[in-house]
């Protein structure tokens, strides 16, 4: 059984979480069109954008329903401020996976330099010259005649 919206609608006092919710019992019986525009209504008549509900999360579900919250220049630092955070978090995440890569990769070539060495050390140590006389010369060396 639905409950009927208008038997609960939020307060000035009620908080974020609330109005969401509104809006979530609106859509299932109005549908998202309907809802947005009851809900715009009594927004405006018990919270508005110096109310304490008017929090980044309510901004931020109402503007996925395509409603833009109203908001005070410090809740827009806020939510700004909030944004950048994310985008140092998601940064901090890929960077964490490319040095754990880059940290493999590098594992591997040096157990493949020292397996080389057990092997054959001669042979290991005339391509390490090689490689190292080619990098310094930007490859000119591989050039050179050898015996």
């Amino acid at each position: 059984m639905k409950i009927d919206p208008s038997k609960k609608i939020p307060t000035a006092s009620s908080n974020g979480s609330s109005w969401v919710q509104w809006h979530k019992d609106l859509k299932e019986i109005f549908g998202k069109k309907k809802a947005n525009s009851i809900w715009i209504y009594a927004w405006g008549k018990r919270g508005g954008k110096t109310s304490p509900a008017n929090t980044t999360a309510l901004r931020s579900y109402m503007s996925g329903e395509g409603v833009n919250v109203d908001t005070t220049t410090l809740s827009a630092l806020g939510d700004t401020v909030d944004g950048v955070f994310e985008g140092i978090g998601n940064f901090a995440s890929v960077t964490g996976y490319v040095i754990i890569g880059v940290g493999v990769v590098s594992f591997f070539i040096v157990a493949r330099a020292l397996y080389g060495l057990t092997k054959d050390p001669n042979k290991t140590i005339e391509q390490a010259l090689k490689v190292g006389a080619m990098s310094s010369t930007g490859g000119a060396s591989a050039m050179i005649p050898t015996k």
